[in-house]
């Protein structure tokens, strides 16, 4: 970092030939000591045991990007274990009402193969569930309470990582 900070700092070419190999030297150095870093961190992940949310993961991939990733995707599924629910998402909360209403029903039958489920029947299922709770504790709800109770991350998530 230093090399490279210096030698963006001054006019290299105009440096004597001497001075000018010395930077080259450390430059290529530098280069060899990124290099050796990035295959120790690399073998490092490879080889090492992963933890998602205090579990040790069993994961049999050896590439250091296949193994985050999926290390990624299971800490995503543990926190958001409802987040498979959804298959298609919806841009506005019109199209949310429109599925609450039953219009949304209609039109997703007309895109669907015949006897195929809505892409979200489980996250509809769940809503529901969720607003016959509200209604039976006859509190209102409002798209902002949906919102914020299905993109917030869960309560179990938080407890567990305080």
């Amino acid at each position: 970092m230093k090399i490279r900070r210096y030698v963006n700092s001054k006019n290299v070419a105009q440096l004597p030939e001497m001075i000018q190999s010395i930077i080259r030297n450390r430059q290529n150095q530098a280069s060899a000591h990124e290099k050796r870093a990035e295959e120790l961190i690399s073998s490092a992940i490879a080889e090492e045991r992963i933890y998602v949310a205090g579990d040790k993961l069993k994961i049999k991939i050896f590439s250091v990007k296949d193994r985050i990733e999926k290390a990624m995707d299971i800490l995503v599924e543990s926190v958001y274990t409802k987040l498979g629910y959804v298959r298609k998402n919806y841009d506005s909360d019109a199209d949310i009402i429109n599925i609450l209403n039953g219009d949304g029903k209609q039109k997703l039958s007309q895109m669907m193969p015949e006897g195929a489920e809505s892409p979200n029947a489980e996250a509809v299922k769940e809503l529901f569930q969720y607003l016959e709770i509200q209604k039976m504790k006859q509190l209102p709800t409002s798209m902002g309470d949906i919102r914020k109770r299905y993109q917030a991350i869960p309560v179990k998530a938080l407890s567990k990582a305080a």
